[in-house]
């Protein structure tokens, strides 16, 4: 069965400072949507969670962090290009906002200290510890309208 991916119009994100900052995309995804323009900073991951605690995007929408179920459905088996020809592991939609260095947290701890991520340019997942530094991608339960 193909997995089905909506794309959005474009909307503006408000972070923080509650200032509109540049238009983002937002990706629907079998009941989820995802922030499509990810933010280029590293974070721990407690440091990611609490960032997603604060998070403002699309008003009453709570922001989380997903599971490596939700991120492996985002990988791809073949590599494709981006917009500067950059190989990655992963559907379409997300290819052009995508940080050199593609590794993400997911919610998903295996133990105290480990967590596991998604590295989107080897196409594989792994376990870290919770220290390390590595993006985020904002997530949230939604149905498209």
């Amino acid at each position: 069965m193909k997995t089905e991916i909506h794309e959005s119009e474009l909307y503006q994100d408000k972070i923080r400072s509650q200032e509109p900052s540049p238009v983002v995309k937002r990706v629907w995804l079998e009941g989820l949507t995802y922030q499509c323009c990810f933010i280029q900073e590293q974070y721990t991951w407690e440091e990611a969670r609490a960032y997603l605690q604060e998070l403002s995007l699309l008003e009453g929408y709570r922001w989380r962090l997903p599971t490596l179920a939700e991120l492996e459905k985002l990988l791809t088996k073949a590599p494709s290009q981006n917009i500067n020809g950059e190989p990655y592991y992963m559907v379409k939609s997300f290819l052009d906002f995508m940080p050199q260095e593609s590794i993400f947290w997911s919610a998903s701890m295996e133990n105290r200290f480990g967590v596991w991520v998604v590295d989107f340019n080897q196409g594989m997942y792994y376990l870290r510890d919770k220290t390390n530094r590595y993006h985020l991608l904002a997530v949230c339960e939604s149905k498209l309208v």
